[in-house]
């Protein structure tokens, strides 16, 4: 089990440190000497904050005890998710500001690592053959949830909702960290680096400093659906399918709250989605940790 001194250091200060330092590279470097902000400067750029994003999430299996995992075919599944985040990170999300809507061949892409993702974190080996049946269901739900929320989130950054879209981020984030306090409690643990680099990423877009905080979409889909997949197999609590619906999908349906509201003041379509986002995190939480 983690000390209280390696989580602060591995789920908290390292990753911190990282994504401020990510955060700062794009704000210093996001227009040129011209003054111009370049397509191949953005996509640098946002590949550098996916990847900080995906690696602070890697820091907080070091504190669990799980980097290991990352190699070891016999070990825990769920660590293995950092691949498909890393690829995602390095094939996506540099295009996430620049071409995603031009080229839909970047969509097959989100689509297969969302397959591989869903994939690799599936339990396996002798002590889960009761949970088998729950595989394929499971690989589907974790596929959709991932390229729903990953299209959702895009259109909201499409809309102009860039400055506060790290905050849907962080809602859906919390969904898989509330699971994992009632199931396992690694899998909160590993939430802290992923909330800790959100919450650095949502400040400097807040303070409008950040124009690329859409490049941490993907990784962030990946990561929510397959903690929340995680869960799941390491419960045998008897929770209703809706409450993980609603988790896996948590994203979508803020964002489709915005949707309505699109056409609005940004004021009113932050309200409507905070408030979106406490009722469905609460739902979330009631389930989980009071029902």
């Amino acid at each position: 089990m983690p000390t209280d001194s390696s989580t602060l250091i591995w789920c908290i200060g390292l990753p911190a440190i990282i994504t401020v330092i990510a955060c700062l590279v794009c704000r210093f470097f996001a227009v040129g000497s011209d003054g111009e902000a370049t397509a191949r400067r953005q996509t640098i750029l946002s590949a550098i904050l996916a990847v900080a994003w995906s690696v602070s999430v890697a820091c907080s299996l070091r504190a669990t005890d799980s980097i290991a995992a990352l190699v070891d075919i016999e070990g825990d599944a769920w660590p293995k998710i950092f691949f498909p985040m890393l690829a995602i990170a390095l094939l996506v999300s540099p295009h996430a500001i620049t071409k995603l809507r031009s080229e839909p061949g970047l969509w097959v892409l989100v689509g297969g690592t969302s397959v591989l993702a869903a994939t690799v974190v599936m339990p396996n080996g002798d002590g889960w053959t009761d949970m088998l049946p729950l595989h394929q269901p499971w690989i589907a739900a974790v596929t959709l949830a991932a390229i729903c929320n990953a299209w959702a989130l895009h259109r909201m950054a499409i809309r102009g909702a860039v400055s506060w879209l790290p905050l849907i981020i962080l809602a859906g984030i919390a969904c898989p960290a509330m699971i994992g306090a009632a199931t396992y409690a690694v899998l909160l643990q590993t939430c802290f680096g992923a909330i800790v680099s959100t919450i650095v990423i949502a400040i400097f877009s807040g303070f409008g400093r950040l124009t690329v905080s859409p490049a941490i979409v993907f990784p962030s889909v990946l990561f929510m659906a397959a903690m929340i997949a995680t869960g799941r197999f390491y419960s045998y609590a008897d929770t209703p399918p809706i409450a993980y619906g609603i988790a896996l999908f948590a994203p979508s349906l803020i964002a489709l709250s915005d949707r309505m509201v699109s056409g609005k003041h940004p004021v009113v379509r932050i309200g409507v989605a905070a408030v979106t986002a406490i009722l469905v995190v609460a739902f979330v939480g009631y389930r989980f940790l009071i029902d």
